[in-house]
This record gives C-alpha cells, sequence and structure tokens, in this order.
C-alpha cells in the first residue's frame, strides 16, 4: 500500500503567481450591494411586524377561551354557537371595563341664544371695555413694507 505525500498532490498546493487583485470598484459594489440588502430586510421586517402581532394576538385569545368553548360543548352546545357566545360575553366584558376608565363629561347647560337679552353678544366674544379698541393695527412709526425708504407712512 503506498502512502501518498500530501506535499506532492498538485490539487491541494495553492496556485504560484501573483494574488489576484480586487479593484476598488468591485469592493464599493459588494459593500453598497450588502448595505442595500440589509436595509431591504430591516424594511421586510418592519412591515410584516404588525401582522405577526396580529397572529400573536388572535393566537393568545384563541388559546384563552378555548376553555369556555370546551365546557359549553360538553353541556351540548354546538362549538360553533359556543365560540359566538364566549366572544360576546367577552366584547361585553371589555366595553363595561372600558367604561370605568372612560371619565364621563360633565353636563353643563349651554346658554341659549334666546335666553340672552337683545343687543348682547357671548361673553367670549366681548372685548371688555377696559381693554380698548383693537381696530386699527397700524403704527404710525412703523412703514408698510410697500413703500419706498424714507417715504411716510400712510396716515
Amino acid at each position: 500500500m503506498a502512502v501518498l505525500d500530501p506535499r506532492s498532490d498538485s490539487a491541494a498546493a495553492p496556485a504560484s503567481g501573483p494574488r489576484p487583485r480586487h479593484s476598488w470598484f468591485a469592493v464599493g459594489f459588494q459593500l453598497s450591494l450588502g448595505a442595500v440588502l440589509a436595509y431591504a430586510l430591516v424594511q421586510a421586517v418592519e412591515s410584516i411586524a404588525s401582522l405577526v402581532m396580529l397572529v400573536l394576538l388572535a393566537l393568545v385569545i384563541a388559546i384563552s377561551i378555548d376553555p369556555f368553548v370546551r365546557a359549553l360543548t360538553r353541556v351540548g352546545m354546538r362549538r360553533s354557537w359556543a365560540v359566538t357566545l364566549v366572544i360576546l360575553v367577552l366584547a361585553l366584558i371589555t366595553a363595561a371595563l372600558s367604561m370605568l376608565f372612560v371619565a364621563p363629561s360633565p353636563a353643563r347647560p349651554r346658554p341659549s341664544p334666546a335666553a340672552s337679552p337683545p343687543g348682547s353678544s357671548n361673553s367670549r366674544t366681548t372685548i371688555p371695555p377696559w381693554a380698548g379698541s383693537r381696530t386699527s393695527t397700524t403704527s404710525s412709526r412703523r412703514p408698510s413694507r410697500n413703500s419706498a425708504p424714507g417715504a411716510a407712512a400712510p396716515c
């Protein structure tokens, strides 16, 4: 039996000669292609994240109502009616609990326009007498934008 010398095997010997040179263009193209693929992967994961959360929520709901549905089917109710009944009861309980946390709005009567005396308006829109008139907004010291520099302001 002949023993083969691993150094004499030509397939295992490295190729002699100069090492292949990679151009900067090829390296940059590979790096940018990798970055684009990584960005696309992140976007794909983010786009299906909401779908995965909905599937997991449905799984949790299905697993949590299953013991109640099994109990109702043992009593003799059809499974479809048992699932419907359990989901309706769950929805009613959720609605009742959410009503506990929603603050009721205070019932405050709004003044009707017929109740105010003629000639008066809502107190929120009237300007008190001490505030003065707000009809004039033009100042005589500030020239307008359209006037030439050094021109007198309109009166």
